[in-house]
């Protein structure tokens, strides 16, 4: 069976997972990013 590619909710909304994965990097440090904490690198 094949896998989907990203999972959406059916509201089509960008979860904070999708927008992690995307940066490559974990949703806690995506929503740090997000919220502006420092520690985060633009990298």
């Amino acid at each position: 069976m094949n896998k989907p590619e990203s999972r959406r909710r059916s509201s089509g909304r960008t979860t904070l997972s999708d927008v992690a994965k995307t940066a490559g990097v974990s949703p806690i440090t995506a929503s740090r990013a997000l919220r502006g904490e420092r520690g985060v690198a633009q990298e």
